[in-house]
C-alpha cells in the first residue's frame, strides 16, 4: 500500500513537472532517430517545396516536413519503429512529391535508435498522378554517422540464446566490449564499468552512488531491470559518440523498450531448467543443485486505434540452486497521441529481487512529451521519478530515490541538423555499511546537471560533419566541485562511393564521481580513516576513432576502426600513511591513468528469409595506474586489496580489463528458404526450424600475484605484491563458449505460433577460468611461505540446458 501510494503522488508531481519542461530548451538522451534526405529529378536538378511524409507503419503517427531550395529534408526526433515515406501530389498523404511529377514511396524502412537514415529520392515527370515505390530495402550502411556504435536489434534480442535471459549480455557481441573483472559489470574499451551510463527510453538508470546500472549485480548476475521480452533494441555507442549523449567516459547503452500497436500482439514464454539437463563442471567435477523456472508474458495493442496504445510485460523467476532466486519484472507502457504533432508516452518499470544475501528493488515511472513544430522542430520533455534499494547482509544497505527533469529541441535550418538541451538529475541516498544499526548511516546525495547544443552539418551529399560542446557538473559532499568539465565534440563521416564509408571523430568525456566515495569518507571514528583528496577531480577521457565501413549488395556490411581512448583522473584509493601503520589513512584521489589502443573489426550480414550473422573481432592494449573504487567499508581482505600501495599506484602496468583478443559470432538461421526448396517429403520436415548460436572467445584478463604481509609498513597487509613481481604480470587461460538454441514452430491459426526451444550455453562443457587464488605467499613465524600453486577460485559454469515454450499472436 505505501508503495501504492508512494507511485499515485509522485505520478501528479511528474505531470506538473512535464508541463513545466516542455517550456524548456532541456535535454535528455533520447531513444529516436532521424531520417533526412534530397529530392531530385531525373537530370540531378534539385527539387524544392517537395511533401514530405513520415509515417509509422505500427502506430499510424505522421510527420510532415518539405525540402529547402536544395531539395534537402530532414524530419528529427522519430520514435524507433518501421516507417514509410509515401508519395501523392496533393493531401497531407504526400511523403516526396511536387506538381507534374510522380510520386515516389519508399517502404520497409526500420528506423533504430541514434540512427540517421539517409534517402535520396529521384522523382521523374507524369502527365498524371502515380505513385512508384522504390523496391530495394534502404541500405544497412549508415552513411550519416560519424561515431563508433553497435546495435544489437530485435531479431537478436528474441532469438539469441541469453543466460538467464539477461539482455545486457547481448551488448558483449559489441566490439571493444567485454566484462569488467572488478565489478562483473561492461567494460568499454577496458574502462571501469562505472564509467559507462545506462539510459532506458531516454531516461537514466545508472546509480550515480554505485556507477553501475540500477538494480544489478553485474552483466553475470541474475538481476535485471527489464524482462528480455520488453526489450526492443539496445544501441551501444562506445567512442567519439555526440555531444547529447553524456555522464559517461566510456560507452553510452541506449535500450528501447516495446511499444503498443495498432494489433492486438501478445507473447507468453515458461524456461525451464533442471539439474538433470546439466553437466559437471569440468574444473572440479562437482554438478551444483539447479532447477529454475523463468515466465512471463507481454501484451500490446491498441486501446483507441491510432490514438492510444499499452504494452504490459511480467517475468517472473523462481530458481533453487546453491541459494534461491526469486525475481518479479513489470512494465507498463502507455502512448498517447494528441494529435500527429503531439504524443506522450507514460512507462513504469519495476524489479523485486531476492537471493540470500541480496534484497534488491528497484521502480521508476517516467513521462515524456513529443511536440513537433511545423515538422522540422521537435521538443522532447521527460520527467522521471525512481527509487532502487540494495541490500547485501551485514555488508551494506543502499537506499537512493531519484527525480530527473530533461527536454531536448531539434531543429533543421538547411544543412543543418540543430540539437540543444540541458538535464538535471537530483538524487538523495541512504547508505548504511556492516550490520545493520553497527555503523551510521551518510547520506552521500548527489545533483547532477548537464547542457549541451550540437549539429549534424550535411556539408554535401556525402559528407556528414557532427560539431557539439557539452557541460556537466556534479555535486555531492566532502568531494570537491569540478566546475570546468568542458567537453567539445567532433565527427565526420565521407561516403566516398554509394557503397562505403570513412568516419573519424574525437571527443572530450567526463565520468560521474561514484557518491560511493563520500559515503565512506563520512564514516566518522571508523577504522582506518577515509578522505578525499582536495584536488579531486571527475574523470576524464578523451576518445578518438577512425573507421572504413564496407557494404555489398544491401546485405552485409564489413568494417574496420582504430580506437583510442586515455584516461586521466581516475579515481582510486591510496594509502596515504605509510609507515604508520598504527595511523593507517586511506585517501581517494583523482590520479589514475590509463592509455587504450584497439582495432576492432565487424562483419553484419543479413540474407532475406533466411540467415542473420554477426561477426567481431577486437585486438587492444590497455595500461593504466590501478584506477578503481572499493565498494565496502575498509578493513575487510576484498577492499584492503584495492586500497594500492603508493609504489603501485604509480607504475602504469596492464589493466585489470585488458584483454588482447577477444572475437564474437552470433548466427540465426530459418530453415524457410530451405524448406521450399527441399524434395518430396523433406518439404515439411524442414519447415519452421530456426537454428541460433552464439560464439565467443577471448584471452585472459591480467591478475596479480600478492603476498598476505604488510611488507612495506603502510597498515594494510591485502595490497603488498609478492616479492620479485609486478602488478598484473599473470594472465588467466583462454576463454571460449558455444550457446546454441534450436526451436520448431508450430503455427495456429493465421496469427498464433507456438515455439518448442532447446538451448545450452557452454555446451562443449569447456573449463573456463574466471579468477585464481592470488596470494603466492603467506605470513609464517619464520617469514614468508609459499603458499603452493596457484588453483582457481571462480569456478565457471559446466553445460547449461534449458527447455522453453513460448507462445506468440
Amino acid at each position: 500500500m505505501r508503495h501504492a501510494l508512494t507511485v499515485a503522488s509522485t505520478t501528479a508531481a511528474l505531470v506538473v513537472l512535464l508541463s513545466l519542461s516542455s517550456r524548456t530548451t532541456a535535454f535528455a538522451q533520447s531513444a529516436t532517430g532521424e531520417i533526412l534526405g534530397h529530392v531530385a529529378d531525373s537530370s540531378g536538378q534539385s527539387i524544392g517545396r517537395a511533401a514530405i511524409t513520415v509515417t509509422n507503419v505500427e502506430t499510424g503517427a505522421s510527420r510532415y516536413v518539405f525540402t529547402d531550395d536544395s531539395g534537402r529534408f530532414a524530419a528529427p526526433a522519430l520514435p524507433v519503429g518501421p516507417y514509410e515515406v509515401t508519395a501523392a501530389f496533393q493531401g497531407r498523404e504526400v511523403t516526396a512529391a511536387f506538381q507534374g511529377y510522380a510520386a515516389r514511396r519508399q517502404e520497409q524502412l526500420v528506423l533504430h535508435p541514434g540512427q540517421r537514415v539517409v534517402l535520396q529520392f529521384e522523382l521523374r515527370r507524369a502527365i498524371f498522378p502515380e505513385t512508384l515505390t522504390i523496391g530495394l530495402t534502404p541500405a544497412e550502411l549508415e552513411t550519416a554517422r560519424t561515431h563508433e556504435s553497435y546495435l544489437v536489434d530485435t531479431s537478436q534480442v528474441e532469438n539469441l540464446p541469453t543466460k538467464d535471459r539477461q539482455f545486457l549480455r547481448l551488448t558483449l557481441l559489441a566490439p571493444a566490449v567485454t566484462t569488467d573483472a572488478a565489478t562483473g559489470g561492461l567494460s568499454v574499451m577496458d574502462q571501469p564499468s562505472a564509467l559507462n551510463r545506462v539510459v532506458i527510453d531516454g531516461f537514466d538508470h545508472t546509480s550515480s552512488l554505485t556507477g553501475e546500472p540500477y538494480g544489478t549485480l553485474g552483466v553475470n548476475a541474475t538481476p535485471s531491470q527489464l524482462s528480455e521480452a520488453a526489450v526492443r533494441e539496445v544501441r551501444v555507442d562506445s567512442n567519439g559518440y555526440p555531444a547529447e549523449a553524456g555522464r559517461a567516459g566510456a560507452g553510452v547503452f541506449s535500450v528501447v523498450t516495446k511499444s503498443g500497436t495498432n494489433a492486438m500482439h501478445g507473447t507468453a514464454f515458461e524456461f525451464f531448467g533442471d539439474r538433470s539437463l546439466n553437466a559437471a563442471r569440468p574444473i572440479d567435477g562437482v554438478n551444483p543443485p539447479y532447477r529454475s523456472n523463468q515466465f512471463g508474458g507481454v501484451l500490446g495493442g491498441p486501446i483507441v486505434r491510432s490514438r492510444d496504445l499499452f504494452l504490459a510485460s511480467y517475468e517472473g523467476l523462481r530458481r533453487s540452486a546453491t541459494s534461491s532466486e526469486n525475481q518479479d519484472l513489470a512494465l507498463v507502457r502507455l502512448d498517447h497521441h494528441f494529435t500527429d504533432t503531439q504524443q506522450m508516452m507514460a512507462r513504469y518499470v519495476g524489479q523485486q529481487f531476492t537471493s540470500a544475501p541480496w534484497d534488491i528493488r528497484t521502480w521508476s515511472l517516467g513521462l515524456s512529451l513529443d511536440s513537433s513544430l511545423g515538422g522540422s522542430i521537435v521538443n522532447e520533455a521527460r520527467v522521471q521519478r525512481s527509487a532502487n534499494r540494495e541490500v547485501q547482509s551485514l555488508a551494506y544497505d543502499f537506499d537512493a530515490t531519484r527525480v530527473q527533469a530533461a527536454d531536448s529541441i531539434s531543429f533543421v535550418a538547411g544543412g543543418h541538423s540543430m540539437k540543444a538541451g540541458a538535464d538535471a538529475l537530483f538524487d538523495t541516498h541512504a547508505a548504511t555499511f556492516g550490520a545493520l544499526g553497527t555503523m551510521p548511516t551518510t547520506r552521500p546525495d548527489v545533483t547532477s546537471y548537464a547542457a549541451f547544443v550540437q549539429d549534424a552539418w550535411r556539408a554535401g551529399r556525402t559528407v556528414t560533419v557532427d560539431l557539439g560542446v557539452r557541460y556537466d557538473l556534479e555535486t555531492m559532499p566532502l568531494v570537491p566541485r569540478d566546475a570546468n568539465n568542458v567537453a567539445p565534440r567532433v565527427g565526420l563521416s565521407w561516403a566516398g562511393t554509394e557503397h562505403s564509408v570513412v568516419r573519424a571523430s574525437y571527443g572530450i568525456f567526463y565520468g560521474m564521481t561514484p557518491a560511493i566515495i563520500p559515503a565512506v569518507a563520512a564514516l566518522n571514528g571508523s577504522a582506518p580513516s577515509v578522505v578525499v583528496d582536495g584536488g579531486f577531480q571527475n574523470a576524464q577521457v578523451q576518445q578518438a576513432n577512425v573507421g572504413w565501413e564496407w557494404e555489398k549488395y544491401r546485405i552485409a556490411t564489413a568494417g574496420v576502426t582504430y580506437l583510442f581512448a586515455r584516461g586521466s583522473h581516475l579515481p582510486l584509493a591510496e594509502e596515504s600513511n605509510t609507515g604508520t601503520p598504527l595511523n593507517r589513512v586511506v585517501m581517494y584521489r583523482s590520479s589514475g591513468e590509463s592509455l587504450y589502443n584497439g582495432i576492432a573489426y565487424h562483419v553484419r550480414m543479413r540474407f532475406p528469409q533466411s540467415l542473420f550473422s554477426t561477426l567481431s573481432y577486437t585486438f587492444a592494449r590497455a595500461d593504466d595506474t590501478a584506477p578503481g573504487v572499493a565498494a565496502l567499508v575498509f578493513g575487510t581482505p576484498s577492499a584492503d586489496r584495492r586500497a594500492l600501495s603508493p609504489t603501485t599506484s604509480a607504475a602504469r602496468s596492464p589493466g585489470d580489463n585488458d584483454q588482447h583478443h577477444r572475437a564474437t559470432l552470433s548466427m540465426i538461421y530459418d530453415t524457410r528458404l530451405l524448406a521450399e526448396n527441399a524434395p518430396g517429403l523433406l518439404k515439411p520436415l524442414a519447415r519452421n526450424w530456426s537454428v541460433s548460436a552464439v560464439y565467443t572467445l577471448q584471452s585472459g584478463q591480467p591478475y596479480s600475484a600478492y603476498v598476505e604481509r604488510d611488507i612495506n609498513g603502510d597498515g594494510n597487509a591485502f595490497n603488498d605484491l609478492a616479492p620479485g613481481t609486478t602488478r598484473n604480470q599473470y594472465r588467466l587461460p583462454w576463454r571460449a563458449s558455444i550457446d546454441p538454441r534450436i526451436a520448431r514452430d508450430f503455427h495456429v491459426g493465421a496469427r498464433g505460433k507456438v515455439s518448442v526451444i532447446w538451448e545450452a550455453f557452454n555446451v562443449t562443457n569447456r573449463p573456463n577460468y574466471g579468477a585464481v587464488d592470488d596470494t603466492v605467499y603467506t605470513a609464517g613465524g619464520e617469514g614468508l611461505r609459499l603458499n603452493g600453486p596457484l588453483g582457481s577460485t571462480a569456478l565457471a559454469d559446466g553445460r547449461v540446458t534449458q527447455l522453453a515454450v513460448r507462445v506468440m499472436f
